[in-house]
C-alpha cells in the first residue's frame, strides 16, 4: 500500500463522522448506513406510488427522487423548477471515498476548494466531514511530501494500450459476432503503441490540462466488400460525451474532417491525445489548425485515461456494438454506431450525477409523445386528436385525485378547535 493510500485510516475516520453527527443530532439522512439508505429508497418509490398520502409520504415525494444507475438505485434531491443539477446521496461507507478522491484530485486541496467540487454533486457530504479528514491527513501536514507526491490523471499502463497484445477470457464471446475482432491485432490501427512513461505533470495544478480529448482508430471489419472497415472514436474528459464516427479509410485527411465536424458543433479540447501516439494527433491537429485557423490543440505523449467514463475502453464500445449487431445481424454494422453512441451518452454518471447528454445539452434527447406519457399510452395514439383526448381524461384524473386527497384534510379552523378542546380536557 502507498503512502498516498495511508494518509487517513478508514475506520478511524469513519468513527470520527459517527460522532460527530450523533453529538450534533443531525438529520438521519446526513449520515446514511447501507441498510437505511435502501429503506428510504424504497419508501421513497412508495410515497411516491401511493394514491392516499400521509404527510410523511408528501415530504419524501417532495423532496427526494430515486433514480437507477450502473450500481443500482440512488437517492437523489428531488430538482428545482429551472434546476439542471441534482444532488446524490451515498451511504457513510461511501463518504471516505467521495472526500478522498478530490483531495487527492486537488492535490491535497483546502476545504473551501474541496467543497467547490462536492457540493454540487453530493447532498450529504458536508464541510465537517471535509474538515475531519483535513485533520487527519498525514501528506497535508508535511508540506515537503504535497509539492513531490502530484496525482495525475490516473495513466493507461502498458498492458492496457496493447489491447491487440493479449487474449482475455471474454474474447471468445465477442469474436464469433463478425465483423468484430476485439482483442485482435488489427484493432488498433494506423500506428502501433509504443510504451510511454507516466508524466510527472499535474492536471490538478494547472486547470488547462483537464481540457483533454482522446481519439483512437479502431479496424472493425476485414470484408473487401464492406466500404466502411475503420471506426473513429473521440471522447471529451471533461464532458464524458463519446462520438463514433465510421471511416472509410485511416487516412490524416478524413479523421482529421470528421474530428474537425465534432470540435465545430461541440466545442475543441486544448489537449489531443491517443493510444496510437503522436504520429496521429499531431498531423491531424495541424490539419485542422490550417481548416480553421481560429482552432488550435496542443497533442500530448503522456496517454492520460478518464476512469469513470461509460465505454472507457475501446474494447467495451465494440462489445456493444457486438451486441447491437447480433440483434441487428441485417443491418450495416455502421447504421449502429448513432444508437451505440446514445446508450453511452444517456447513462447516468455517478460522478456527474446526470448523463453526458445532459451536461452537454441540458437534458436527455427528447422521445417524442413516449417523453411525456407511458409507452403503454403512446403506442395506442395516431394523431394529435387522439393526444388532446388522452391529456383531457389524465387531466380531470388527475383533478378527481387531488379532490379527494384534500377531503382527507381537516379544514385548520376544526383542527384549532378540536386542540382547544384537548387541552381543555386535560
Amino acid at each position: 500500500m502507498s503512502e498516498i493510500e495511508e494518509d487517513v485510516n478508514r475506520e478511524e475516520f469513519n468513527r470520527r463522522i459517527e460522532e460527530m453527527f450523533v453529538s450534533k443530532k443531525a438529520p438521519n439522512t446526513l449520515l446514511l448506513s447501507r441498510s437505511r439508505y435502501n429503506t428510504l429508497i424504497e419508501q421513497v418509490k412508495a410515497a411516491k406510488l401511493k394514491t392516499k398520502k400521509t404527510p410523511a409520504d408528501y415530504r419524501r415525494a417532495k423532496r427526494y427522487d430515486v433514480i437507477k444507475t450502473t450500481e443500482g438505485e440512488r437517492l437523489i434531491m428531488a430538482a428545482k423548477p429551472g434546476q439542471t443539477t441534482q444532488q446524490i446521496f451515498v451511504t457513510m461507507d461511501e463518504i471516505y471515498d467521495v472526500v478522498r478522491v478530490n483531495h487527492l484530485k486537488l492535490i491535497h486541496g483546502g476545504r473551501t476548494r474541496m467543497m467547490e467540487f462536492i457540493k454540487p454533486m453530493y447532498k450529504n457530504v458536508t464541510a465537517e466531514c471535509v474538515s475531519v479528514y483535513l485533520s487527519m491527513c498525514k501528506g497535508c501536514k508535511n508540506k515537503s511530501f504535497k509539492r513531490e507526491k502530484r496525482l495525475p490523471i490516473t495513466p493507461d499502463d502498458n498492458s492496457e494500450l496493447q489491447e491487440g497484445a493479449s487474449h482475455n477470457s471474454d474474447e471468445d464471446d465477442t469474436t464469433e459476432l463478425d465483423p468484430f475482432k476485439i482483442g485482435s491485432s488489427e484493432t488498433l490501427v494506423v500506428i502501433p503503441v509504443q510504451e510511454r512513461q507516466s508524466n510527472p505533470i499535474s492536471e490538478e495544478t494547472y486547470p488547462e490540462l483537464y481540457s483533454r480529448g482522446q481519439i483512437d482508430i479502431l479496424a472493425v471489419t476485414g470484408e473487401e466488400t464492406e466500404e466502411y472497415k475503420y471506426m473513429l472514436v473521440y471522447r471529451d474528459f471533461i464532458s464524458k460525451f463519446t462520438h463514433l464516427r465510421a471511416l472509410k479509410t485511416t487516412s490524416i485527411e478524413e479523421s482529421g474532417d470528421n474530428l474537425l465536424d465534432i470540435f465545430l458543433v461541440f466545442g475543441a479540447p486544448n489537449i489531443l491525445q491517443s493510444k496510437n501516439g503522436t504520429a496521429l494527433t499531431a498531423p491531424i491537429c495541424k490539419r485542422i489548425t490550417v481548416l480553421c485557423p481560429d482552432i488550435i490543440i496542443l497533442t500530448s505523449e503522456s496517454n492520460f485515461r478518464a476512469q469513470d467514463l461509460e465505454g472507457k475502453t475501446n474494447e467495451d464500445i465494440l462489445k456493444k456494438m457486438n451486441m447491437w449487431l447480433s440483434r441487428n445481424n441485417k443491418v450495416k454494422w455502421q447504421k449502429g454506431l448513432k444508437f451505440v453512441q446514445h446508450s453511452l451518452n444517456t447513462k447516468f454518471h455517478a460522478t456527474l450525477c446526470r448523463t453526458p447528454s445532459e451536461l452537454v445539452f441540458g437534458v436527455d434527447p427528447r422521445k417524442g409523445i413516449a417523453s411525456a406519457l407511458p409507452m403503454d399510452v403512446c403506442q395506442a395514439l395516431s394523431s394529435d386528436t387522439d393526444l388532446k383526448r388522452t391529456l383531457e381524461k389524465k387531466e380531470n384524473q388527475n383533478t378527481e385525485q387531488i379532490m379527494s386527497e384534500e377531503s382527507l384534510i381537516l379544514p385548520c379552523d376544526f383542527i384549532k378547535i378540536e386542540a382547544m378542546e384537548d387541552e381543555e380536557i386535560e
